[in-house]
């Protein structure tokens, strides 16, 4: 039995494919190293039963960032930093949409923009926000338009 946080399966890439005398497919894959320890934790042994499924560009493509993610964590605050160098949070629409009085202090104006950020989303500081949701609460206040391309794409 795999320990209990070995996965349920790791990704590879077939190298080779070949047909054996008695009709049997035979399949060798490659395991990237940083998936090694779970793929012989899992096949480490001769006639351990497998399943075989083609992985999409697309479903590879998630598989990495779903990795990269759970490596470094729930830490969106990097996509954030461009809202700061672009001034988004000066914005006159921005500053409209979320209902913060411009009258205040620039320092003040952004934690009120970004206290309503979190009440709408439900969180305590940006780096527990994904972008995708980010954008969702800039459409619900009707500055999507002004959020930085970066960001953008990062959802």
């Amino acid at each position: 039995m795999a320990a209990p946080d070995t996965p349920a399966a790791v990704s590879g890439s077939t190298t080779t494919v070949k047909t054996m005398a008695d009709g049997t497919l035979r399949v060798s894959v490659d395991i990237e190293p940083r998936h090694a320890q779970a793929a012989f934790a899992m096949f480490g042994a001769p006639g351990t039963a497998v399943a075989l499924a083609r992985l999409t560009p697309k479903a590879a493509v998630d598989d990495m960032r779903r990795q990269a993610q759970q490596e470094v964590g729930n830490d969106y605050g990097h996509h954030y930093a461009v809202l700061y160098k672009r001034g988004w949070f000066h914005n006159p629409k921005v500053i409209a949409g979320f209902e913060v009085d411009p009258n205040l202090s620039p320092d003040e104006r952004i934690e009120a923009i970004k206290q309503r950020i979190y009440l709408e989303a439900q969180i305590e500081s940006l780096t527990e926000l994904e972008p995708h949701f980010f954008m969702q609460v800039c459409a619900l206040v009707g500055v999507v338009d002004t959020v930085p391309r970066e960001l953008r794409e990062a959802a």
